[in-house]
């Protein structure tokens, strides 16, 4: 196995992180503080999940590891140098996750593969949507009873937006599973789509 080197940053608020990738496993280091060594035995999930880095139309992603007996490991396609100025590193980040495919493939079940959007992301936009569309209705009877039917206007704008954002939100579940076979490719169309 290759040994790779990543180095990113998450945001202002964290200091540069190193990870390592070799045949023993994961080590990842924040800053000049202590490090954290994780064998891939001890990885029970991997989830690639899409986020957002800015104004710009180049796509974040985000690799989760959930750790037997121990807190997640979060690995960011982005280096963040300033309050708007971040590096895309997608094709390190695209070998890391090659790197980590290969290495899990020998434990098969043993590891839960997702990609997607994290369900708790839906359910808030659900509840959102639901309370935009109660406002509209509520501003509707208020308009109808009181008279003042101009104001109908902007009770229907929030109805509608309402009704069409909830249409749009169905079937919608958060992350999807797949296989370590899946090219990656793939895995990132599948988690842009979920």
């Amino acid at each position: 196995m290759t040994t790779i080197r990543y180095v990113f940053r998450p945001s202002l608020f964290h200091k540069e992180r190193t990870l390592v990738v070799d045949e023993r496993g994961l080590m990842l280091r924040e800053g000049d503080g202590d490090e954290r060594r994780v064998g891939f035995d001890e990885i029970e999930s991997m989830h690639i999940e899409p986020a957002v880095a800015g104004d710009d139309d180049t796509p974040r992603w985000l690799i989760n590891l959930g750790v037997h007996n121990a807190g997640p490991i979060q690995i960011d396609s982005v280096y963040v140098r300033g309050a708007s100025d971040f590096e895309h590193k997608t094709d390190e980040f695209v070998k890391v996750i090659e790197t980590l495919h290969t290495a899990l493939a020998p434990r098969g079940d043993a590891v839960r593969y997702t990609a997607g959007t994290r369900r708790g992301i839906f359910i808030a936009w659900r509840i959102a949507l639901l309370l935009c569309l109660v406002a509209g209705l509520m501003g509707a009877a208020a308009a109808i009873n009181t008279g003042e039917f101009e104001v109908l206007f902007g009770a229907v704008a929030f109805i509608g937006l309402g009704i069409v954002g909830l249409l749009a939100l169905r079937g919608k579940r958060g992350p999807r599973s797949y296989t370590n076979a899946m090219p990656v490719d793939e895995a990132g169309k599948k988690g842009g789509s979920s």
